[in-house]
């Protein structure tokens, strides 16, 4: 097995203050600032597991398929100049 490529550090900066960062496959992610130790753990895990499904090549949720996006219909000028007189 090969070592795990992630490291969770969290710094406490002042009261109620944890800063987090992640280094994950050698690149080093500042993640932000929370009120306690374990929602920066847990934040922290959460962005590995999703770096994790980045590098395996799947998605959570699939994009929208660009094909089945439509512009809207182009309102008529007169209505486009006067919106609230014809309504």
């Amino acid at each position: 097995m090969t070592a795990d490529p992630a490291s969770i550090q969290i710094d406490e900066t002042g009261p109620h203050k944890f800063t987090l960062s992640v280094t994950f496959d050698g690149q080093r992610f500042e993640c932000g600032t929370y009120v306690n130790r374990p929602e920066a753990m847990k934040a922290g895990r959460l962005f590995v597991e999703r770096k994790q499904g980045e590098r395996a090549g799947r998605k959570k949720r699939p994009r929208a398929s660009q094909d089945k996006w439509q512009p809207k219909q182009e309102l008529p000028q007169s209505e486009r100049l006067f919106p609230i007189l014809l309504r």
